[in-house]
């Protein structure tokens, strides 16, 4: 399945989980998009959004943002960050400020924004020394590079819980297979398909959708995207190693310090300028931590994580690493727990609200967004009016007191439940906040008039659906096609008639009714299609998955041998093809029962998986045989990882009732050579060198001669 199709991006959509960017963020999205937009027309939108506004100007101001200048000015800051980063921080930033809960009980929310704000400072400090990637890009990339998990945790909570307590924070790939069989999709397919629908630049959505395949990282396939992606990925690769520093307390954060110094290495960095930087990321992360009001907790230096390290004897060549690096050892590697933290200021209203009216920090006093019901003046005549069987959510727009007090009494009389905005900014931010149903606005209002409002809130896919009723004082025909083409659904001539508007207000109900039932059948259908779509990949995950192993069964695996194929054939890279046959497994079966069998394929199956790359694929090939496909494997490694594969099932003591002891199995292996013009050849010879380990005493790896050294 394509991580691109759009069912996926329907599937999660449907939930109405999904985390997604704020109004004002959608609508800088949708305009960000436009070469010709201007800065003073995003800053004036953007305005709308005061804490969205705080956070843009204390990032511009940040030490990684390459100025000394301090600004105040959201244009500046707009002009100094430059339109399309812009753009990717209010995405950035308003998915943080949406998604700090959730429903899955079981994913720690807290420690995920913890851990995805590191990366993204570590993701932006190492794109700055790596020079060809954009270090704003970078922060963006680091901190939205695992939405897919948070994704799945919101569309999928009861699922997801139950899939994080089987990982128990296992590798990325074991995450993954989790995922994979129990909702059909991997967060990295709903990664992948969340950044590409929000039109993230191409090389962005493809480090993300590759920055597990350990394959492409390090170039041991060929890259299915540009190389600027392949470089982001393995920077992606490097973050993510010192998130997991920032946020381990226990010993493994030793062995943790080892990996990240040799991924400076595999990016070309010596190790004390790659230690200094490190440093610089710890003070970063804590500063923009106080900047979003994400906790973050206390890091040693990376000097002195490097000494205790090495003064423990820390090896990892031994060992499996994350993220898809090889992997020379049986053992697993887990995810760091949860960190020790404490919290950063939060960022208030007032440090929000900076906006260009020169050095002024705060904004005018907002108006309450609930007008107090007000007493019964006498110049107003009471008339009786026939109540709606619902009453509607209503925002009214008024800079005149005494109507705002006469509209909402009116109208709360009715069953309308009434909030209120004194100019056309706090409408706006209303609107957003409170997403009411109809709103009645004065054409004319200070700050952002009635018909601009229309606009900007049409041009937002979170607010384009509210019926819109503008008050004017002027019905001529001009005027009226103006307000029609701003998008407005009807009009009110003042001086206003109660009756008139109670008339208009149920036909406005009957509409908006409409509108909703309407949505509420799409989503049904789209939850209906999403349940389908789920049982369909299921069944097909079952199709291809050996239910007694849990391995790919004997159709992936050849598939799987196909595609390496294929790829290796385009870039003339190597590859191995090994066969495994249990010793005297016959044996088992006679002397303990098909129980007895059925564990120790069970128990080997898990041996060999935990043997081999992330990126190496173990089948079961029948009976006691499994197919082992190494993509960019050559002659030397096919003796290293035959033989960890053998002792790793040869250690692997199998104690259960009803079968106690260890099992040796005997390995054939054939490396792609110009003799071979299909996978069948490899097959072949595969298999002629498993009957001669057979015939070698068993236990035994057995290369096939026909290679090219």
């Amino acid at each position: 399945m394509s991580l691109t199709d759009n069912s996926i991006l329907a599937e999660l959509k449907a939930s109405g989980n999904l985390p997604s960017p704020t109004g004002i963020a959608l609508t800088i999205l949708e305009m960000a998009r436009d070469p010709l937009v201007s800065t003073d027309e995003l800053a004036n939108v953007l305005k709308g959004d005061p804490a969205l506004t705080g956070q843009i100007l204390k990032y511009a101001n940040s030490a990684d943002s390459g100025s000394r200048v301090h600004v105040i000015a959201l244009r500046d800051a707009l002009m100094r960050l430059g339109l399309a980063q812009v753009r990717q921080l209010c995405l950035s930033f308003s998915i943080l400020a949406n998604a700090r809960s959730g429903p899955c009980a079981a994913f720690d929310y807290e420690r995920y924004w913890t851990r995805s704000l590191a990366m993204a400072v570590s993701c932006q400090s190492i794109s700055r020394l790596v020079r060809s990637l954009n270090p704003d890009e970078g922060f963006t990339c680091g901190l939205l590079s695992h939405i897919g998990r948070l994704a799945m945790a919101s569309v999928y909570p009861s699922d997801y819980a139950e899939i994080l307590a089987r990982w128990d924070h296992g590798s990325p790939a074991d995450l993954a297979a989790l995922e994979k069989s129990v909702t059909g999709l991997t967060h990295i397919d709903a990664a992948a398909a969340i950044l590409e629908d929000w039109r993230l630049p191409e090389h962005v959505v493809a480090a993300a959708r590759y920055q597990e395949d350990g394959s492409w990282i390090t170039g041991a396939t060929v890259a299915p995207a540009t190389d600027r992606g392949r470089q982001l990925a393995r920077v992606l690769h490097a973050s993510s190693l010192a998130a997991d520093i920032c946020v381990e307390t226990g010993p493994r954060r030793h062995l943790m310090v080892l990996d990240f110094l040799k991924a400076g290495l595999s990016l070309g960095f010596e190790e004390m300028p790659w230690i200094s930087m490190y440093d610089e990321i710890l003070v970063e992360w804590a500063r923009m931590g106080s900047v979003l009001d994400i906790v973050t907790s206390h890091v040693p230096s990376l000097e002195t994580l490097v000494i205790k390290a090495r003064a423990q004897g820390g090896v990892i060549d031994d060992r499996p690493r994350s993220r898809g690096v090889v992997v020379d050892t049986p053992a697993s590697r887990t995810a760091p727990p949860a960190a020790n933290r404490r919290s950063g200021p939060p960022v208030t209203a007032s440090e929000a609200a900076m906006t260009e009216e020169g050095a002024r920090a705060t904004t005018p006093t907002a108006a309450p967004a609930v007008a107090p019901r007000p007493m019964v003046t006498e110049s107003v005549t009471e008339e009786v009016l026939a109540e709606p069987d619902q009453g509607l959510d209503i925002l009214i727009c008024t800079d005149s007191a005494i109507e705002m007090k006469v509209l909402t009494h009116k109208l709360e009389q009715l069953g309308h439940r009434i909030t209120g905005a004194a100019d056309g900014r706090q409408a706006l931010e209303a609107a957003l906040k409170t997403a009411p149903q109809l709103i009645l606005s004065d054409w004319m209002l200070p700050r952002l008039d009635g018909l601009e409002l229309c606009r900007m809130l049409r041009s937002s896919p979170q607010t384009q659906g509210i019926y819109f009723i503008i008050n004017t004082t002027n019905d001529t025909g001009d005027e009226l096609v103006q307000g029609f083409e701003a998008g407005i659904n009807d009009y009110i001539v003042k001086p206003m008639d109660h009756r008139i508007l109670a008339a208009r207000l149920r036909g406005a109900s009957q509409v908006i009714r409409l509108r909703e039932q309407s949505l509420r059948d799409r989503e049904e259908m789209r939850h209906q299609l999403s349940h389908i779509n789920k049982l369909n990949r299921k069944l097909e995950s079952l199709a291809r998955e050996d239910q007694l192993t849990g391995l790919p069964n004997r159709r992936a695996g050849l598939e799987f041998l196909d595609e390496t194929w294929s790829r290796a054939t385009r870039s003339g890279e190597s590859m191995l093809v090994m066969l495994m046959d249990i010793d005297f497994f016959k044996k088992v079966n006679d002397t303990w029962g098909h129980e007895a069998g059925d564990i120790v394929l069970q128990r080997t199956a898990t041996a060999m998986r935990g043997a081999v790359r992330e990126y190496d694929k173990v089948s079961r090939y029948g009976g006691e045989e499994f197919l082992v496909v190494c993509p960019g494997a050559d002659v030397q490694y096919a003796t290293d990882i035959g033989n960890r594969i053998r002792e790793a099932v040869e250690k692997n003591t199998i104690d259960s009732p009803v079968f106690k002891g260890n099992i040796t199995i005997s390995i054939g292996v054939s490396v792609r050579n110009a003799e071979h013009q299909c996978t069948r050849d490899m097959l072949r010879d595969a298999d002629e060198a498993l009957y001669a380990a057979k015939d070698n005493g068993r236990n035994v790896v057995c290369i096939h001669t026909r290679v090219d050294a």
